[in-house]
Protein backbone atom coordinates (compact mmCIF):
# COMPACT_ATOMS: atom_id res chain seq x y z
CA UNK A 1 0.00 0.00 0.00
CA UNK A 2 1.01 3.18 -0.91
CA UNK A 3 -0.15 7.09 -0.94
CA UNK A 4 1.05 7.79 -4.61
CA UNK A 5 0.09 12.11 -3.94
CA UNK A 6 -1.51 14.32 -2.02
CA UNK A 7 -2.46 17.78 -3.65
CA UNK A 8 -3.62 20.88 -2.74
CA UNK A 9 -6.01 21.79 -5.46
CA UNK A 10 -9.32 24.31 -6.43
CA UNK A 11 -11.32 21.25 -6.54
CA UNK A 12 -11.34 17.52 -7.22
CA UNK A 13 -14.32 14.89 -7.89
CA UNK A 14 -14.27 11.16 -8.35
CA UNK A 15 -16.52 9.43 -10.73
CA UNK A 16 -16.25 6.08 -11.82
CA UNK A 17 -13.40 5.69 -9.80
CA UNK A 18 -11.58 8.87 -11.63
CA UNK A 19 -9.81 11.11 -9.81
CA UNK A 20 -10.74 14.99 -11.37
CA UNK A 21 -8.40 17.63 -10.46
CA UNK A 22 -8.62 21.48 -10.94
CA UNK A 23 -6.28 23.70 -10.90
CA UNK A 24 -3.21 22.29 -9.15
CA UNK A 25 -0.58 21.93 -7.11
CA UNK A 26 -1.41 25.05 -4.52
CA UNK A 27 0.90 26.21 -2.76
CA UNK A 28 0.05 29.73 -1.81
CA UNK A 29 -3.62 31.93 -0.89
CA UNK A 30 -3.26 35.03 -0.41
CA UNK A 31 -6.19 36.59 2.22
CA UNK A 32 -6.85 40.11 3.07
CA UNK A 33 -7.38 39.40 6.77
CA UNK A 34 -7.63 36.65 9.04
CA UNK A 35 -9.38 35.04 10.09
CA UNK A 36 -9.83 33.42 6.65
CA UNK A 37 -11.24 30.56 4.77
CA UNK A 38 -8.70 28.20 3.32
CA UNK A 39 -10.58 28.02 0.29
CA UNK A 40 -8.84 24.60 -0.89
CA UNK A 41 -9.58 20.78 -1.67
CA UNK A 42 -6.94 17.71 -0.91
CA UNK A 43 -6.93 15.46 -3.43
CA UNK A 44 -4.63 11.88 -3.30
CA UNK A 45 -4.74 8.71 -4.68
CA UNK A 46 -4.05 6.14 -2.45
CA UNK A 47 -2.61 2.37 -4.38
CA UNK A 48 -3.23 -1.03 -3.02
CA UNK A 49 -2.16 -4.06 -3.83
CA UNK A 50 -4.65 -7.06 -5.44
CA UNK A 51 -4.49 -9.07 -2.71
CA UNK A 52 -5.88 -6.02 -0.06
CA UNK A 53 -9.72 -6.75 -2.21
CA UNK A 54 -12.04 -6.02 0.14
CA UNK A 55 -9.95 -4.91 3.16
CA UNK A 56 -11.19 -1.76 5.17
CA UNK A 57 -8.44 0.56 5.51
CA UNK A 58 -8.63 3.36 8.11
CA UNK A 59 -7.33 6.68 7.34
CA UNK A 60 -6.89 10.09 9.01
CA UNK A 61 -6.28 13.72 7.28
CA UNK A 62 -4.69 17.06 9.57
CA UNK A 63 -4.64 20.11 9.16
CA UNK A 64 -2.27 22.01 11.23
CA UNK A 65 -0.33 25.34 11.53
CA UNK A 66 1.88 27.31 14.36
CA UNK A 67 -0.90 26.97 16.25
CA UNK A 68 -1.56 23.41 16.54
CA UNK A 69 -4.46 21.23 14.60
CA UNK A 70 -6.98 23.41 13.49
CA UNK A 71 -8.81 19.89 11.84
CA UNK A 72 -8.92 16.62 11.81
CA UNK A 73 -11.13 13.42 10.52
CA UNK A 74 -10.66 10.11 10.24
CA UNK A 75 -11.87 7.33 7.88
CA UNK A 76 -12.32 4.16 6.32
CA UNK A 77 -11.98 3.53 2.70
CA UNK A 78 -12.63 0.37 0.89
CA UNK A 79 -10.41 -1.63 -1.56
CA UNK A 80 -11.79 -2.72 -4.86
CA UNK A 81 -12.42 -3.11 -7.65
CA UNK A 82 -12.93 -7.26 -7.12
CA UNK A 83 -10.07 -8.79 -8.73
CA UNK A 84 -12.27 -11.27 -10.88
CA UNK A 85 -12.71 -7.69 -12.71
CA UNK A 86 -9.59 -7.05 -13.11
CA UNK A 87 -7.88 -6.91 -16.04
CA UNK A 88 -5.27 -9.60 -16.54
CA UNK A 89 -1.74 -7.84 -15.15
CA UNK A 90 -3.06 -5.62 -13.70
CA UNK A 91 -1.78 -5.94 -9.83
CA UNK A 92 -2.47 -2.59 -8.33
CA UNK A 93 -5.96 -0.64 -7.36
CA UNK A 94 -6.14 2.83 -7.21
CA UNK A 95 -8.31 4.60 -4.99
CA UNK A 96 -8.91 8.37 -5.11
CA UNK A 97 -9.43 10.31 -2.39
CA UNK A 98 -11.27 14.04 -2.20
CA UNK A 99 -11.23 16.73 0.88
CA UNK A 100 -12.63 19.88 1.08
CA UNK A 101 -11.41 22.65 3.42
CA UNK A 102 -13.14 25.01 1.62
CA UNK A 103 -14.84 27.07 4.44
CA UNK A 104 -11.90 25.84 7.45
CA UNK A 105 -11.03 29.23 8.93
CA UNK A 106 -7.65 29.65 9.50
CA UNK A 107 -6.12 32.88 12.31
CA UNK A 108 -2.48 32.45 11.13
CA UNK A 109 -0.60 33.58 8.39
CA UNK A 110 2.12 31.03 7.08
CA UNK A 111 2.47 27.79 6.71
CA UNK A 112 0.01 25.16 6.93
CA UNK A 113 0.67 21.29 6.36
CA UNK A 114 -2.15 19.17 5.56
CA UNK A 115 -1.55 15.79 6.21
CA UNK A 116 -3.28 12.66 4.87
CA UNK A 117 -1.74 8.77 7.03
CA UNK A 118 -3.55 5.36 6.60
CA UNK A 119 -2.76 2.23 8.62
CA UNK A 120 -1.83 4.50 12.17
CA UNK A 121 0.43 6.38 10.26
CA UNK A 122 2.21 3.88 8.53
CA UNK A 123 1.95 5.26 4.83
CA UNK A 124 1.59 8.82 4.65
CA UNK A 125 1.86 12.18 2.76
CA UNK A 126 2.24 15.72 3.44
CA UNK A 127 1.55 18.95 1.76
CA UNK A 128 2.33 22.59 2.62
CA UNK A 129 0.25 25.39 1.80
CA UNK A 130 1.18 29.37 2.92
CA UNK A 131 -1.09 31.63 4.07
CA UNK A 132 -0.11 35.23 2.81
CA UNK A 133 -1.48 38.87 3.38
CA UNK A 134 -2.73 40.02 -0.32
CA UNK A 135 -0.49 42.78 0.14
CA UNK A 136 2.85 40.28 -0.82
CA UNK A 137 1.24 39.19 -3.71
CA UNK A 138 3.02 39.94 -7.06
CA UNK A 139 2.91 38.47 -10.20
CA UNK A 140 5.74 37.08 -12.46
CA UNK A 141 7.77 39.97 -14.05
CA UNK A 142 7.83 42.10 -11.31
CA UNK A 143 4.44 43.89 -11.40
CA UNK A 144 2.93 44.42 -7.96
CA UNK A 145 -0.72 44.44 -6.96
CA UNK A 146 -1.80 46.58 -4.56
CA UNK A 147 -5.65 45.82 -2.99
CA UNK A 148 -8.03 48.31 -3.55
CA UNK A 149 -8.84 50.58 -0.43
Amino acid sequence: MDIEFAVLCDAASIREGILNVLGAPITRVYRPELPAALGVSLAALFVFEAEDHGQMREFEIKVSNASGVIQKGVGVVAVGPRPDKAETGEDRIFSPFVASFYGQPTSNWGEHTFSVSVDGGEHSKETKLWVLPVEELSLPGGIQLTPEK
